[in-house]
């Protein structure tokens, strides 16, 4: 991509409101001062790994972005660690790359929400055990509900960060469903 390409693509990206007056300034003093450079991007998935090694900017932001979704699948292993894992690269690229900021502020509103969802799953479904203890049979659809949606939300946690890694590293940003925008 040339250095006018470059700019265009950053003023069409301000014009559409996907990046603040900072990020495009940042951005543009970046290519301006030949950051970015001629090359063609690479391409498939181990083209991306040039993010760990700083082989383009392009490669770095494709990495980076797609490392944010698949971070919250480090949180069935354990779960801080799919917060901790999002929250910091969030941290640490959000002033290099303008992408990785959005996508981390979608990871995280992600993150608060399927929590919160998880939460009251995880409460409701702790009141109607106990409630199960006067009326064992009354509580019982009750608590099958409650089994679907802790169901649905975990196959959700698992899938929707696959398909929003994938579209990041198409160079794609996907907006989970269902999502309130805590952080813009």
């Amino acid at each position: 991509m040339t250095i006018s390409e470059e700019l265009e693509r950053l003023h069409r990206l301000h014009r559409e409101g996907a990046i603040t007056d900072e990020e495009y300034a940042a951005a543009k003093q970046r290519v301006l001062s030949g950051e970015t450079p001629n090359a063609r991007p690479p391409r498939g998935f181990f083209g991306t790994l040039g993010g760990l090694t700083g082989e383009t900017p392009d490669a770095q932001i494709r990495f980076w972005t797609t490392a944010v979704h698949l971070s919250l699948l480090l949180g069935f292993v354990l779960m801080p660690l799919g917060f901790a894992a999002s929250v910091l690269i969030w941290l640490w690229f959000r002033e290099r790359f303008p992408e990785v900021d959005r996508h981390g502020k979608n990871v995280i509103n992600f993150l608060i929400c399927w929590g919160i969802a998880f939460a009251l799953c995880l409460v409701l479904g702790g009141a109607v055990a106990a409630a199960g203890w006067l009326l064992p049979l009354g509580t019982l659809p009750i608590r099958l509900a409650l089994g679907g949606v802790a169901s649905v939300l975990t196959v959700t946690g698992v899938l929707l960060p696959i398909i929003a890694a994938v579209k990041a590293h198409r160079g794609k940003e996907w907006r989970y469903p269902l999502v309130y925008r805590f952080l813009r």
